[in-house]
């Protein structure tokens, strides 16, 4: 189970669930807090990726997503040369990867609209 010493600021509390997507905000860093009830020798890639300098683990489909779920908001660095999982669309100008129930749907997710080209007039490619 999750201890307290393993989260690095405001403990989640017993009624949260392992992975909720709790919202704080630490040293003017958002942070949405998914972080998974997994032991560190489980918390390994394809289906988790490790918070640099601590004891916090994530989903693999949260990197790259715009949101930083680690402290030092490793899981949005270096998304230039992350791949994207499933069917999304990856922005070209950020790296961010855009889900795909997301991508045609009117809303620029990436800066430079890459979700919303190809797209017909009326949503969906």
């Amino acid at each position: 189970d999750r201890s307290k010493e393993d989260v690095p600021y405001e403990a989640l509390s017993e009624a949260d669930v392992p992975h909720a997507a709790l919202s704080t905000e630490r040293e003017g860093l958002r942070l949405a807090k998914r972080w998974v009830d997994v032991s560190l020798s489980e918390c390994v890639a394809p289906r988790y990726y490790h918070c640099r300098g601590t004891m916090n683990c994530i989903y693999r489909e949260y990197l790259c997503d715009g949101a930083p779920d680690c402290l030092q908001a490793d899981d949005e660095a270096d998304c230039l040369s992350h791949e994207c999982l499933g069917s999304g669309v990856q922005c070209s100008d950020t790296g961010v990867c855009v889900s795909a129930s997301r991508v045609c749907n009117g809303c620029w997710d990436c800066p430079n609209g890459d979700d919303e080209r190809g797209c017909s007039p009326g949503g969906g490619e």
